[in-house]
């Protein structure tokens, strides 16, 4: 009964700007890396502990701990005077094994012409055959040990097997050092291995040969995954 009859009902106004143009974008999950901070240590790649082949004193050991040394460098020099004294033995018990040697086979030679003529019994010939095999056999074993010298006055001199950096030395010069005794500790530092526990559900994700960003402190450098090693076993 408020309304005023006479009044006109009002109409909406409509504006005239123009229709607000609106850009759609596609939204897509993007995986981006995160870095993650793990507990390790590095190793060389690399790294190799020459030991002694012979006794023998130390005559020369010229170089230090952190030398810088290149591929197949002298580092140590043992005394060789007493395996050079049973060489020269051993050159003389070759050279008399071959001449018993050679004696032996021409008398061998001589006995098998003087059998086909009859002139000689075949227990001649056999005897002489023996006498040839048990020469022979001398003159391998002098052969052998001379060779076995050879060898060892090889073991007297001790070489950088590459090219490192010598982290411990362990004998100096005048030490006497024994078969099988540890000389030094060498290690190439160009290549270095990354050695850190990751749980399992990272492990998850990491396969041998991929690549990926390693920060050390205040550097980054680019590595692969060598392998992984599972530590347990969770399966009954």
């Amino acid at each position: 009964g408020c309304n005023d009859s006479n009044s006109k009902a009002e109409t909406p106004e409509y504006s005239s700007k123009a229709p607000i143009k609106v850009q759609t974008i596609a939204v897509q999950v993007v995986r981006s890396a995160q870095a993650i901070t793990l507990s390790g240590f590095t190793e060389p790649m690399h790294r190799a502990t020459p030991a002694a082949r012979i006794m023998a004193k130390v005559l020369d050991a010229s170089f230090q701990e952190g030398d810088r040394v290149e591929a197949d460098r002298m580092l140590i020099r043992l005394d060789t005077r007493d395996l050079l004294a049973r060489k020269r033995q051993a050159q003389a018990a070759f050279h008399t094994a071959s001449t018993a040697l050679d004696i032996a086979r021409l008398n061998l030679e001589r006995m098998q012409n003087l059998q086909i003529s009859g002139t000689v019994s075949r227990n001649q010939l056999e005897m002489a055959q023996v006498a040839y095999a048990q020469a022979n056999a001398t003159a391998e074993g002098a052969k052998s040990a001379l060779d076995e010298l050879d060898v060892n006055l090889s073991y007297a001199v001790a070489r950088a097997p590459f090219k490192g950096v010598i982290v411990r030395k362990m004998v100096e010069e005048g030490n006497i050092v024994a078969p099988g005794q540890p000389l030094f500790i060498i290690e190439d530092d160009s290549r270095l291995r990354i050695i850190a526990p990751v749980g399992t559900d990272l492990a998850a994700g990491l396969n041998p040969g991929q690549k990926m960003s390693v920060r050390m402190g205040s550097e980054t450098v680019q590595g692969w995954i060598e392998g992984i090693i599972s530590s347990g076993n969770t399966e009954a």
